[in-house]
């Protein structure tokens, strides 16, 4: 969200991964599959603008 802070955003999408359960071998893949669903607004936007 546009009042959102960054750093509390990263903090708490790392604090649900975390609670998933998945192998740390791994954990930097599942980073990069879900963090998109936890981004909305005008964040999501950017991120789409991008070439994968």
């Amino acid at each position: 969200m546009d009042h959102e802070d960054p750093y509390t955003h990263l903090s708490t999408f790392y604090e649900l991964e975390g609670v998933m359960g998945f192998q740390s071998s791994g954990i930097e893949v599942v980073y990069m599959c879900f963090f998109p669903f936890s981004l909305a607004g005008k964040a999501k936007e950017w991120l789409k603008s991008h070439p994968n």
